[in-house]
């Protein structure tokens, strides 16, 4: 039997990898090249074993450790593997990363850091890994602004305790000139906390 037999061009490999099915998957290495998985094996998303693998740490440390997978990989789409890991609030990855592997933050083909919902990942970038959360994708867009248009409150709160939240309406904007209140419309709770907590004036407009 073919160990790497796809189906819609996903191959068997990478599903073992996402079920967390560590002696399968050591199995299946012993039988293939597994220091070229990163270049061979890939879904039509461009994903290697690695992301697959994403939610199942022993499986994670097996692929880096062993089979010496490339922790700075990238999709087709050019978002990092460390993006699926804070995308996925997988803290204890994260932290295996950054802690064993002195992993860098990085930013995807938009330049971006990447969208992180999870408070705890939110908290250990800032405060363990000294990550600047005012940092802007290749667009001029800063992270707060992304926080802020998905509703991310719980995420703003532990932003905003690091910045001065009360001039945020002078010192942060996108390159349209908009204020993080101006991308929160959407969302009340964002909205009432900006205005009653923050500070930010109900009369600022854009640049145009």
């Amino acid at each position: 039997c073919d160990i790497m037999v796809t189906e819609d061009d996903v191959p068997f490999l990478h599903y073992v990898a996402r079920e967390g099915l560590l002696d399968v998957l050591k199995c299946m290495v012993m039988n293939i090249n597994g220091h070229i998985m990163d270049k061979q094996y890939r879904d039509t998303n461009g994903q290697t074993v690695l992301h697959r693998a994403v939610k199942h740490i022993d499986v994670v440390k097996y692929l880096i450790n062993k089979c010496n997978c490339d922790i700075m990989v990238t999709d087709k789409d050019g978002v990092p593997f460390l993006h699926y890991v804070a995308s996925e609030g997988l803290l204890d990855v994260l932290n295996y990363l950054i802690d064993a592997h002195h992993y860098p933050m990085t930013t995807n083909n938009s330049g971006q850091i990447g969208i992180v919902k999870y408070i705890d990942v939110v908290k250990y970038l800032i405060n363990e890994c000294n990550c600047d959360i005012m940092v802007t994708d290749k667009g001029g867009v800063p992270f707060l602004h992304y926080v802020a248009r998905k509703g991310l409150l719980d995420v703003l709160k532990c932003m905003v305790m690091n910045i001065n939240g009360h001039i945020m309406d002078e010192q942060y904007r996108d390159t349209d000139g908009r204020t993080v209140l101006h991308v929160a419309v959407r969302h009340i709770d964002v909205v009432k906390y900006l205005i009653n907590e923050c500070n930010c004036d109900i009369m600022v407009t854009n640049k145009y």
